[in-house]
């Protein structure tokens, strides 16, 4: 249960990062509804491009730096949002087959500053 809850914290620390959308509905009926997203118009008036990047990895066994962490089989999402040399991102580690004692779930965040 606790990595379904891990699970969609980082999804919607994706979806957040990544651009919501929301639909204004115009006061006339006929019209069309406008599609905005939360910050699109404010970064395109600024000329910010933004940059977002994930992965969605699968391996037999949880191994760090040689050292054999879980045997058991497990899921690695990642996801990076860039703009204007800042950078945040966001790591995890998720056991799949939670047959032992072992707590090997894990969610690690990364902010880059630019230093000039």
């Amino acid at each position: 249960m606790i990595m379904k809850n891990k699970l969609l914290v980082m999804l919607l620390m994706l979806g957040f990062f990544s651009g919501l959308t929301v639909r204004a509905e115009n006061m006339v009926p006929e019209a069309e509804p406008e599609t905005k997203t939360l910050l699109g118009d404010f970064l395109k008036d600024h000329n910010v491009d933004v940059t977002v990047a994930g992965t969605a990895d699968f391996y037999n066994k949880y191994i760090w730096r040689g050292f054999l962490l879980d045997d058991d089989p497990v899921f690695q999402p990642s996801f990076t949002v860039s703009a204007t040399g800042f950078a945040v991102s966001g790591w995890g580690n998720f056991d799949l087959d939670d047959e032992d004692a072992l707590m090997s779930d894990e969610i690690d965040t990364i902010v880059h500053v630019p230093s000039d």
